[in-house]
């Protein structure tokens, strides 16, 4: 490699070590003791695109080279940087969530932090919090981690930790048929919360989420058809928000003329098929505890609303169709997500195989 003209300060360098075949970019550091970052590339073009991308993090203020900076410094500029203008306010109020619960290694100075630190969190949080929101600190380490190492503020350290094991799924709550009737004959005798029996039959009938249930508008009811386009969620400090369906899919959900008449009689003028005594949107964790309590008023056992769905879909499949067309009803991207979440209610049908067959193939 040829001998290249001296840059100042600040432009970084790349040296070519013939032992290794590599190419080391070195860039000083505008701090107060001039120390100098570096980091080892295959090829020389790769050694100057990392000495752009770093000197522009550098002049933008975005770049954490202090050797005081700690783990949470890095996560939170992480967030701010890279992800507060991409994502939505239900999204980055999560990954503030999330954070707080990374209060274990949040303290440690970030090019000391280890493998170790990371898999002591997640066996220590094991019985503190749900695997999803250990997953969810997977996810936000790893993401972080990854950039902190391209951009030469330390090695990825995620490389070498064992991510959460997800525990053994139980199976789906669902209610029965006879639950499903003792439940709205207790609405139909409450003075209270009879006005909810249109949302848990809307529920029941189409599998639809919750937030799916309460951005529904009037103008995507009809002609048999209910048009799944958006859904609703609680933000902290925002209320009630509008977003994209979970995988962000658009789906018709077809209906009988009975259930369309229904929703569109208490819709009555308003935009939201769902509303409260000023026409505003319900609140998701009002919806929730509501739930809870019509249960415990139907002497029910205390599941989820989301129960109503997997009950929609159980009952599909146990009654015959098609694990396509169900899988299509709920907005799944794979009809193996369908079967890997509700094939249990499948499980007994060998034994009416042989009739069946003897049926068909009657030779």
């Amino acid at each position: 490699m040829q001998n290249k003209p001296k840059r100042a300060n600040g432009n970084g360098s790349i040296s070519y070590n013939p032992s290794r075949n590599t190419y080391r970019a070195f860039i000083t550091l505008p701090d107060s003791k001039h120390s100098r970052i570096s980091k080892s590339f295959r090829t020389e073009r790769e050694a100057s695109e990392w000495i752009a991308l770093t000197r522009a993090e550098i002049l933008k203020g975005d770049y954490i080279y202090s050797n005081d900076a700690t783990t949470g410094d890095w996560l939170l500029e992480y967030i701010k940087t890279y992800k507060a203008n991409i994502v939505a306010p239900s999204t980055l109020d999560r990954y503030y969530t999330t954070l707080k619960q990374l209060a274990l290694v949040s303290c440690i100075p970030l090019h000391r932090l280890t493998p170790y630190d990371v898999q002591h969190l997640y066996a220590v949080s094991t019985g503190s919090l749900s695997y999803s929101s250990i997953i969810k600190m997977h996810r936000l380490l790893k993401a972080a981690m990854k950039k902190a190492s391209a951009l030469g503020i330390m090695k990825n350290i995620m490389d070498v930790v064992e991510p959460p094991r997800a525990p053994q799924q139980d199976e789906v709550q669902i209610l029965t048929i006879d639950q499903i009737r003792t439940l709205f004959a207790y609405l139909v005798q409450s003075k209270y919360y009879a006005k909810y029996t249109p949302l848990i039959k809307c529920a029941l009938y189409t599998g639809m989420r919750l937030g799916e249930l309460l951005a529904l508008q009037s103008a995507n009811v009809g002609h048999g058809i209910i048009k799944v386009s958006q859904s609703a969620r609680y933000t902290r400090g925002k209320g009630m928000t509008l977003g994209p369906t979970k995988g962000k899919r658009i789906r018709n959900i077809t209906i009988s003329d009975d259930l369309v008449n229904l929703l569109h009689d208490i819709a009555g003028a308003c935009v939201y098929v769902f509303h409260n005594a000023h026409g505003e949107m319900l609140i998701t964790r009002n919806v929730e505890r509501t739930w809870k309590a019509i249960l415990k008023g139907a002497g029910l056992p205390d599941v989820r609303f989301h129960s109503l769905r997997h009950t929609h879909a159980t009952q599909l499949l146990a009654n015959g169709v098609p694990i396509m067309e169900v899988s299509k009803r709920l907005g799944h991207a794979q009809p193996s997500t369908t079967l890997n979440k509700y094939g249990h209610v499948l499980k007994g049908y060998e034994r009416t195989i042989p009739n069946k067959v003897q049926t068909i193939f009657d030779v």
